[in-house]
């Protein structure tokens, strides 16, 4: 039997697919200069999706994200992530050497630090916090 969470992603990939095609084919869209000229939507849900992705998020929101444990976690996370963005973009030192490379190279240290950031999993994150703290 396939979990409900499968279900419910495999739902709303399949009809981000089929109202992305009918998107592409009712503004034709053929180029990627055609999608960038288009200054709406092309990729996205269907209406109905829509709708329903609205609901169980607000249900989602109301029902367990609030609930004061849920939402503990939920903030420990949110200061591990700025704790290691303020370390990081204060001692680039202390990223990974390919990081750092992109930074002395000219990249965005803004934008480096985030994506290093976001490329973490929550275990990895949460040790890399236990280094720093």
């Amino acid at each position: 039997k396939p979990l409900i969470n499968s279900l419910l992603i495999s739902r709303q990939i399949s009809d981000v697919i089929d109202a992305t095609n009918k998107n592409i084919k009712k503004k034709d869209i053929r180029t990627l200069d055609d999608v960038q000229d288009r200054g709406d939507d092309v990729v996205g849900f269907g209406n109905d999706m829509k709708s329903k992705n609205k609901q169980l998020r607000t249900y989602l929101f109301n029902e367990l994200y609030s609930y004061p444990t849920i939402y503990r976690m939920n903030k420990k996370g949110q200061n591990i992530i700025k704790k290691l963005y303020e370390v990081f973009y204060d001692d680039i030192s202390l990223l990974p050497i390919r990081y750092k490379n992109k930074i002395i190279n000219g990249e965005q240290k803004e934008r480096v630090c985030c994506d290093y950031i976001a490329g973490m999993t929550d275990v990895y994150a949460q040790k890399e916090y236990n280094l720093i703290s």
